[in-house]
């Protein structure tokens, strides 16, 4: 599962994607328990207050966990990967945010937005797909990370 000659593997974009869900869940899980807090409590708490309260409640908890597996899970990505390969497909997590908003919270998404995610999405395949450094003659090629047709990568 490590990077060879700068390139993304298939198991370490798989590790990149658990870590995006993850963080995208955590937002989920957060974002429904505030609302569910919002609902019983109203505007009797604000600021800090509001969020030492709700900081305790099992959403946020299980939000903040997801946080944490995300986050080791990105410091294992981290040292397998060069920082400039990894970080910009850290833009995912807007797709998986939106998507998730979407079905859980029912939130709408303009068609603006959705044009938004589709150039993020075709960023994110340009990047990987054609940004990456080639490898060492002779050394062992990574798969590629996005591969629509089944063909190698360019």
């Amino acid at each position: 599962m490590k990077a060879k000659g700068g390139a993304m593997t298939l198991g370490l974009f798989g590790v990149l994607v658990v870590a995006l869900l993850l963080g995208a869940a955590g937002q989920m899980l957060m974002k429904q328990s505030l609302n569910a807090y919002k609902a019983v409590h109203g505007d009797e708490l604000t600021g800090f207050g509001m969020l030492l309260h709700a900081l305790f409640t099992p959403g946020v908890l299980a939000g903040l966990s997801c946080y944490v597996v995300s986050t080791f899970l990105y410091m294992i990505l981290l040292w397998k990967m060069p920082v400039s390969l990894l970080y910009p497909m850290v833009a995912l997590n807007y797709v998986f945010v939106t998507i998730l908003a979407r079905l859980f919270l029912h939130e709408q998404v303009p068609v603006a937005r959705l044009g938004g995610l589709a150039l993020i999405l075709a960023g994110v395949y340009i990047y990987a797909v054609h940004g990456q450094v080639p490898a060492a003659p002779g050394a062992e090629q990574p798969v590629p990370v996005v591969d629509p047709a089944g063909a190698p990568a360019p």
